[in-house]
């Protein structure tokens, strides 16, 4: 519960100084151009909108895009477009490349010099 006199509104919020990751799934396709988007608008939001608001002492967000077996990705004009679902080996393959991404997010986290949000 991020409510208040726990997360923020206390002299001093008990979550101050702590370090905090935000994973967040999504369902677009890797190569899709508003991946950016959604990454900037997320780090937005989670970084200066809760965790600077809270006191945490740092705060990261890794988005893990091609999360769901039917890919998402928009057309030029704007169409939402959605792939057949991924069966088989190459839905195993694409969860465990997910996987791969969400490690690697986690150990640049914990490797990273604290820089205050």
């Amino acid at each position: 519960m991020w409510n208040y006199g726990f997360a923020y509104g206390r002299s001093k919020p008990r979550l101050a100084g702590k370090r905090m990751l935000w994973l967040g799934l999504a369902g677009v396709a890797a190569g899709d151009p508003t991946v950016e988007f959604m990454q900037q608008s997320l780090e937005g939001q989670l970084n200066m909108g809760i965790a600077y608001y809270c006191g945490f002492s740092y705060s990261a967000v890794g988005l893990l895009p091609d999360a769901e077996e039917r890919r998402q990705r928009l057309t030029a004009d704007g169409s939402l477009l959605i792939d057949a679902a991924t069966i088989g080996a190459e839905r195993e393959a694409q969860y465990t490349a997910l996987e791969r991404s969400a490690d690697g997010l986690v150990a640049d986290f914990l490797a990273a010099e604290p820089i205050p949000v």
